[in-house]
């Protein structure tokens, strides 16, 4: 349910540690400062997969603006279930769980290389046990637990693409939030969705 400036998608090895509230986000290689009591941590090890950082070295505008929305989402989010769709390095789903905002989480991409990443950034969180990392969704016969939040972040083509298979992964009254494409795009990612949700924009965190 979100706009956002889409950022320069550009491997980057590394990233600054981002703070957003009680939520911070780090590189697992870099030495960061002390936690302050109450913070949650999660750890990335980004590879070319994930399209994590831009070559300044920033975590994406639209990772950021989607990591606020769901540290905003904590304290009244009930546990359930996150469906991160286009995971990349899993950031979104992992923070889900650490957050307690759901108890399980499934995590998708088509490239089996951002899932394989994923998978490795779950099991360094310890929450390994706690979500399904799946190549290409919708090329799954069985069944996959339905959503209770849903977040993606994507290009608009994407976006526009997985809108019915998001639909139909999301439980009623699923709280979605969608990002990683361009104002300009608005109109074709409401276009895609309005007929499954209720669509608001998304403010952007303050600097």
């Amino acid at each position: 349910m979100a706009a956002a400036l889409l950022a320069a998608f550009t491997f980057a090895s590394s990233f600054a540690p981002l703070e957003v509230g009680r939520l911070r986000v780090a590189p697992a290689r870099v030495a960061a400062p002390p936690l302050v009591p109450g913070c949650t941590q999660v750890l990335l090890d980004a590879d070319e997969f994930t399209f994590l950082a831009t070559t300044r070295g920033d975590l994406h505008a639209s990772t950021s603006m989607l990591l606020s929305w769901l540290e905003e989402l904590r304290p009244s989010a009930p546990a359930g279930r996150c469906l991160d769709y286009g995971c990349g390095s899993g950031v979104l789903g992992i923070v889900a769980l650490r957050l307690g905002v759901v108890d399980y989480a499934v995590l998708t991409d088509v490239s089996e290389g951002a899932v394989a990443c994923a998978r490795g950034n779950a099991e360094l969180n310890g929450v390994g046990t706690r979500c399904e990392c799946v190549a290409n969704l919708p090329s799954i016969s069985r069944p996959v637990p339905s959503a209770h939040v849903c977040v993606a972040n994507m290009l608009a083509g994407p976006l526009c693409s997985v809108a019915l298979d998001i639909a139909g992964r999301a439980l009623p009254n699923c709280q979605l939030a969608l990002s990683g494409f361009r104002r300009a795009e608005l109109p074709a990612i409401s276009a895609a969705y309005e007929p499954h949700f209720e669509l608001e924009p998304l403010t952007p965190p303050s600097p």
